[in-house]
């Protein structure tokens, strides 16, 4: 056994990746709250916009990360009813990775004592710092930290402390690696919420696909399962001790073969999290059924602590793909990419009563 330090906490690993001690399994009926959200409409300024991930970097500002425009990720400014682009970064130049690409990393982070974002792709990451006077980003990256070649394409990277890069490849048989540019070192891991697994690696890695995020102080990260009804609730500190959040009758599907899972309806779509929540995107349909939901509350958002508590839902009633909060003004943001004519945000308000329960 081995133990790797990373800043003031340790990871316990062996050399084929993570050894489980205890597993924390908090199976749960539903949710005690419901509540149903109004929504408002907010003028946007571009008419198509499908976003990959969205980002509240203060108040005022949300990141966009976006998949068909030239540029990687669009910067807006929330002003009354409308988002406003400011900037866009990651465009085609003559630099070093500046070439298009799909921003699959939108960390918001203090580094080298500036305020800003990581963008990256399946191979390097990117800090872009940002200027609040005169409100302006650094378009040229001050940044940049390379994955070594065997963990290309990686599909989600997370800055940790110290130089550690946490994130998914589909080059890993395994779930989750941890690379330390340091020591030019992978550990692997897996957190399959399930009591025995008997998917080969690389099934796995298809069945227990879905969406992951990190917790904004990087203490903790979260998966949320595309095809089963469960969420994997991970400590940094102690990787060893993972937390799943399951529901009651809802077991994941056993013994589907790659090909089978487009049969399964869709679980989880899309994460956000902030040091008080974890937002995750439920659908519970097929995709068929998905792509005429928008006049029956098609979606849900699910809210848990990040103890495993089942918080609260939210129900919509608009078709978004992609979400957002800003906890201090009581907002929700969603995009909907698949409008009529062009790409729709809207604002929803959430209630008072889930910060006070």
């Amino acid at each position: 056994m081995k133990i790797y330090l990373i800043g003031t906490f340790s990871v316990w690993c062996c050399l084929m990746g993570c050894t489980q001690h205890h597993v924390f399994v908090n199976e749960i009926a539903g949710f005690e709250q419901r509540y149903t959200l109004s929504e408002e409409k907010i003028l946007l300024d571009a008419d198509i916009l499908f976003p990959l991930k969205m980002n509240f970097l203060d108040d005022s500002t949300i990141a966009i990360a976006e998949l068909q425009d030239e540029y990687a990720v669009h910067i807006f400014r929330v002003s009354g009813d409308t988002l406003h682009l400011t900037d866009r970064l990651g465009h085609k130049g003559e630099g070093p990775n500046e070439i298009r690409f799909n921003a699959n990393t939108l960390q918001k982070d203090t580094y080298n004592q500036s305020e800003g974002v990581w963008i990256g792709d399946s191979r390097w990451v990117q800090f872009h710092p940002y200027h609040k006077e005169p409100d302006t980003w650094d378009d040229k990256y001050a940044e940049i930290k390379r994955l070594p070649s065997n963990l290309f394409p990686a599909t989600e990277c997370f800055i940790m402390e110290n130089d550690y890069l946490l994130g998914t490849s589909s080059a890993i048989d395994r779930q989750v690696f941890l690379y330390s540019l340091t020591n030019d070192s992978i550990s692997e891991y897996d957190f399959y919420p399930v009591s025995s697994n008997s998917y080969n690696p690389r099934d796995s890695k298809n069945v227990f696909s879905g969406a992951m995020e990190i917790k904004p102080d990087k203490s903790k990260f979260v998966f949320a399962y595309t095809f089963g009804k469960a969420l994997s609730v991970v400590s940094v500190q102690n990787m060893s001790e993972p937390m799943y959040i399951t529901f009651k009758g809802a077991p994941f599907p056993q013994h589907v073969t790659p090909q089978e899972l487009e049969n399964l309806p869709i679980q989880y779509i899309r994460l956000y999290t902030t040091d008080n929540f974890i937002y995750a995107l439920y659908a519970g349909k097929m995709v068929k059924d998905l792509e005429n939901a928008g006049e029956s509350q098609p979606l849900s958002v699910h809210v848990f602590k990040w103890d495993g508590t089942a918080h609260c839902e939210l129900q919509l009633n608009q078709l978004i793909n992609c979400l957002c909060v800003d906890e201090k003004t009581r907002s929700l943001y969603g995009i909907n990419p698949m409008a009529e004519e062009s790409s729709e945000c809207y604002r929803f308000a959430l209630p008072e009563a889930m910060f006070t329960d």
